[in-house]
């Protein structure tokens, strides 16, 4: 992100403006270029703003308050990105939800009686979907604020907010209204100004690590998995140079194979995915007892379709392996394949979904390292494993299965030590709270 000089032309990531013109690309590479200075605007506008967001905040954070983070499009991911946190610092309830979800199916969102501040993200303002939940949510919730933060000062949704005294608007820098389809400086100006508006009373030492804190803080949650994923393909890949090893019917086993498989996983991870954002929301609203009951029942939904998953792979895996190859050598390997990996389902089906929970808690760290040192070993022991005369290329089938296996028994024990063992006063204190 640097501007450099070539003989006194300008230049943007190496190259001249003519270039970028070419391309097409003109809007994007400054955009991204002017990400520094639209930070330090976006800090100055939340400072000029501090008493009246103080007095909105003030008014309206109680105990029971719901914050809702919605947006359109690319304005949808910013409360995707921070939710977890802002549920976390605040210890209330915080949901990101989409705008399209929310018009689509209002009745399955909107709680008329729960006092509730709706904070909208938008570039434009114009959507009609974003326009259409602010104006639901002001007909059909009792005690509502809205919060919008949007770069358009003539946006439909910044002169609907302007209107109430229950309302606040916050407008971000001119030039973060992006030219570009990549959204850009709108996505990082309200992400930071959200960051800033529910800390705002420690706005002056925020300004001190604008940009280290932040970042860390952020990065702390995201960097684990994405290590993990980029770890899990160079392993993939090691794996793939031992499997191709053995022939081209090997390889065709294991490519049909893993998605033969995907039934279990792929259906473990969206159980996972939606008991990331059920913990998420609980644990900001200290309901311990919503999130191990939320944890139970989609483990209950997980274990049925790993359970479904080894029967039909180790029961079935020849007649299903044949529906997709028809050479006899290639569907007699097959079949051991998803035999071996077919009783490892169960326990895949419990990390996935373990992990799911770690992370709705914050904690990408524990579910991350294990599933890298884990899936780290099954390199040495495919290569090793397949060495044997008696297992050949059935063991490196062994050395995913049985790391699969030890992941998920793993995982499960540590969550049980780390997070329910620790926490079950809380649980019974929450209960007897509600009773």
């Amino acid at each position: 992100m640097t501007l450099t000089d070539a003989g006194g032309i300008k230049m943007f990531f190496g190259m001249d403006n003519e270039k970028l013109k070419e391309l097409g690309a003109t809007y994007t590479a400054t955009e991204i270029r002017q990400q520094p200075k639209l930070w330090g605007e976006t800090y100055n506008i939340i400072k000029e703003n501090e008493e009246k967001i103080k007095n909105f905040l003030s008014r309206r954070l109680k105990d029971n308050t719901r914050i809702i983070l919605t947006g359109a499009g690319t304005s949808d991911y910013v409360g995707d990105t921070i939710y977890l946190y802002l549920a976390k610092k605040l210890n209330l309830r915080v949901e990101a939800i989409a705008t399209t979800d929310l018009v689509s199916n209002p009745y399955e969102f909107i709680e008329e009686n729960v006092p509730t501040i709706l904070v909208s993200y938008a570039r434009s303002g114009n959507s009609p979907e974003s326009v259409g939940a602010f104006d639901l949510f002001k007909e059909n919730v009792k005690d509502i604020s809205q919060l919008v933060i949007t770069c358009n000062s003539e946006g439909e949704l910044a002169k609907k907010a302007s209107i109430s005294d229950s309302d606040l608007c916050i407008l971000m820098p001119e030039d973060s209204n992006d030219k570009s389809i990549a959204m850009t400086s709108s996505f990082s100006c309200m992400l930071l100004a959200s960051l800033l508006i529910f800390d705002i009373d420690n706005l002056e030492e925020n300004k001190k690590y604008l940009d280290k804190i932040y970042i860390y803080r952020i990065c702390k949650l995201g960097i684990p998995t994405a290590l993990q994923n980029c770890m899990f393909s160079v392993f993939a890949m090691i794996i793939g140079r031992v499997i191709a090893s053995w022939g081209p019917v090997a390889i065709a086993v294991q490519k049909v194979g893993s998605q033969i498989e995907a039934i279990s996983w792929m259906t473990a991870e969206g159980f996972a995915a939606a008991l990331t954002a059920f913990v998420g929301q609980n644990y900001g609203a200290n309901r311990w007892d919503r999130i191990l009951k939320g944890y139970k029942s989609t483990m209950i939904m997980a274990i049925l379709v790993g359970i479904f998953s080894t029967i039909l792979l180790v029961f079935a895996g020849e007649r299903v392996f044949s529906i997709f190859i028809p050479e006899a050598e290639a569907i007699s390997q097959g079949a051991i394949y998803l035999k071996i990996l077919g009783y490892s389902q169960l326990f895949m089906c419990i990390e996935i979904t373990t992990a799911g929970a770690f992370s709705g808690l914050g904690n990408t760290v524990t579910p991350s390292w294990v599933s890298i040192l884990l899936t780290g070993l099954r390199v040495p022991l495919a290569i090793l494993l397949s060495r044997i005369s008696s297992l050949g290329i059935n063991g490196v089938w062994w050395s995913i299965s049985g790391t699969s296996i030890i992941k998920g028994i793993l995982l499960l024990i540590l969550f049980i030590f780390m997070i329910i063992v620790p926490n079950r006063k809380k649980v019974l204190e929450v209960i007897d709270n509600y009773e």
